[in-house]
């Protein structure tokens, strides 16, 4: 069962939340899990952890882990680490490090290098079609 919207977002939110709280060193995963539920971007992304990796993909599927999505997942020094899997070809995969102060900046890099959401102001969900004036 795939989880969406606001649910997937509380259920991400809680476990990642709840491990911080037990390991100090996936607050920064938890904060930066928090600040895009909140964000104009939530709506458009489906979110799941794996183990303690934050997994986001732009359309809900049951075979997630195989389709195109971006891990954000803790270094040893505490930074963010965001690996685009697209390909299982890992040297052909994009990927970034971001301290937890950048990570949000470097999420928006992402999805704007990428397209997710369209040259619009507003986000839209990533089967929507933008409308022409």
């Amino acid at each position: 069962m795939v989880l969406e919207g606001a649910v997937a977002w509380e259920n991400v939110t809680s476990f990642l939340n709840d491990s911080a709280s037990r390991n100090d060193r996936i607050t920064a995963l938890a904060n930066l899990a928090s600040e895009i539920a909140r964000s104009k971007y939530a709506l458009g992304l489906h979110p799941w952890t794996s183990m303690h990796d934050l997994c986001l993909s732009q359309v809900a599927s049951t075979t997630r882990h195989l389709s195109p999505h971006l891990r954000i997942s803790l270094t040893r020094l505490g930074a963010l680490k965001f690996r685009y899997i697209d390909t299982a070809v890992e040297s052909k995969q994009w990927h970034r490090e971001a301290t937890p102060a950048e990570a949000f900046g470097r999420l928006e890099s992402f999805f704007a290098q990428l397209n997710w959401f369209g040259s619009s102001e507003a986000p839209r969900t990533p089967n929507q079609r933008l409308e022409r004036p």
